[in-house]
């Protein structure tokens, strides 16, 4: 089996679990939202403020950045239009601004919440990475990935998608320059038979293409298919 293509799996399967999202929740009022946020980007630079855009139908539509003593915001940060953050009650408390440095350049950046899957604890996010040039955040499309956690002391970023019925797919990337390229990757997926057998694999750049490793299939009678190691 070829896995060419696990980005695409990877969405599909977080898009498809969106559209299955039961809707028995009443959309919370946006007057609840915890829509508030501060935060320095860098050590010694003053604390910007962060305020939630949130429509009437309690869905993200962006964020506001705002400079210290400044009633107007300098920037508005529109959310990702792919995966729209729609807000249920119970969700009063939900955090939907986080910051870390992503690009390990020692700056803060935004990630605003796009996504959330409680049950598998999985979050994907908008993020908008700091720019001290121009003193602006800059959206970031490469990060649009599910739970990217940063590593500076490796400087890498590593992200693990959970799925339904075990399937996951954990993936390590590094930047080189601007360019965020992916090093690593495994996980265990469904096999060729989509009712039953998976497929366990570790994939690694070789030559700048990735090319598999390992393939472990597990067929529909759970009689392992090993394959070896190339």
């Amino acid at each position: 089996m070829r896995l060419a293509n696990q980005w695409l799996l990877s969405f599909t399967l977080i898009l498809s679990s969106t559209i299955a999202h039961p809707q028995l929740k009443k959309k919370l009022d946006p007057k609840l939202a915890r829509i508030r946020y501060s935060f320095s980007v860098h050590a010694g630079a003053p604390p910007l403020t962060f305020l939630v855009q949130v429509d009437e139908s309690s869905v993200v539509t962006g964020v506001q950045v705002f400079q210290p003593s400044n009633a107007a915001p300098f920037q508005t940060l529109p959310a990702c239009k792919d995966l729209p953050m729609q807000l249920f009650e119970g969700d009063e408390r939900l955090t939907l601004v986080e910051h870390a440095d992503v690009n390990f350049d020692g700056y803060e950046d935004i990630e605003l919440l796009q996504y959330l899957n409680a049950h598998l604890g999985k979050k994907v996010f908008c993020v908008y990475l700091w720019d001290p040039a121009s003193g602006r955040f800059q959206y970031e499309p490469q990060l649009f990935i599910a739970d990217p956690v940063p590593h500076p002391d490796t400087k890498t970023i590593t992200s693990h998608a959970e799925y339904f019925g075990g399937e996951h797919i954990d993936s390590t990337f590094h930047w080189e320059g601007a360019k965020l390229v992916l090093v690593s990757e495994s996980g265990l997926v469904r096999g060729p038979k989509l009712e039953c057998g998976f497929v366990e694999y570790s994939r690694k750049p070789i030559k700048g293409k990735m090319q598999t490793m390992d393939e472990n299939y597990t067929d529909c009678d759970e009689k392992p298919h090993l394959f070896p190691q190339r």
